[in-house]
């Protein structure tokens, strides 16, 4: 657990890329297949937000593949790639990390969202695969904007994965995101998932965008619809202010 969490980029390390961060990360185990990004390619920074095969010990091996992969992309980019872009690479390195090909599918793979965050434009694009990312304004006025409804890894395909992008001006906006370990918990009452509309209500009741406000208010959503419920799934959640440098 204390070397997963140490290749996790710091508090520091994140405000330095991304402006007013906070987060929360809670594997199921001891260690888990939920992990995030950052880095800087030219004068473009990017935080990729994973969430990997199972929990435990082989999703935590999986966020060593993905993270070896995202190093490779960043030294090897001639220049700074879109945010879709970035997802296909991730897909293609991690299918050749595997050995996935046509004919012998694999059974591993992740959730993933990139945001390419242009400082000098006010300029943040995003693109995701099965994860989404909500943009709230100073009001607390809550926006979300759909990743593609598809996975990375599992199998090669005959074309290109089918990605899209958007690109937001940042302004005084507040972005985040969340693993499905929040919107797939049982609630102890319900017996039911959270599901997304209900988190997309819940972060709008904290009234505001500030990145700490934010995370306290998933924080207690999940606590609250959870109840004594067992945990299911590893849990990461990420909320930053690029205007807040």
């Amino acid at each position: 657990s204390g070397i997963q969490h140490g290749l996790l980029p710091s508090a520091e390390t994140l405000g330095r890329y991304l402006g007013r961060t906070r987060t929360i990360w809670q594997p199921k185990d001891l260690v888990g297949g939920d992990f995030y990004w950052v880095s800087r390619v030219g004068t473009i920074d990017y935080l990729v937000f994973f969430d990997c095969t199972g929990h435990g010990v082989p999703g935590a091996f999986m966020t060593l593949i993905v993270t070896s992969v995202l190093e490779a992309i960043a030294v090897s980019a001639p220049a700074p790639p879109p945010a879709a872009r970035v997802l296909q690479l991730i897909h293609d390195g991690v299918c050749r990390q595997l050995g996935i090909t046509v004919d012998s599918p694999g059974h591993d793979g992740l959730d993933c969202a990139v945001v390419r965050l242009d400082r000098g434009k006010e300029m943040l694009e995003f693109a995701g695969a099965s994860i989404d990312l909500f943009e709230i304004t100073p009001d607390g006025a809550v926006t979300r904007h759909r990743g593609a409804r598809t996975t990375l890894g599992y199998r090669v395909h005959d074309a290109p994965l089918p990605l899209t992008s958007v690109k937001c001006r940042t302004g005084e906006n507040t972005y985040l995101m969340t693993t499905d370990g929040v919107l797939t918990q049982i609630g102890e009452t319900t017996r039911r998932v959270m599901g997304t509309k209900r988190f997309q209500q819940g972060l709008a009741m904290a009234g505001d965008n500030d990145p700490a406000r934010q995370i306290r208010m998933v924080g207690r959503i999940l606590k609250n619809w959870q109840g004594r419920e067992e945990r299911r799934d590893d849990v990461a959640v990420i909320a930053f202010q690029p205007s807040h440098f």
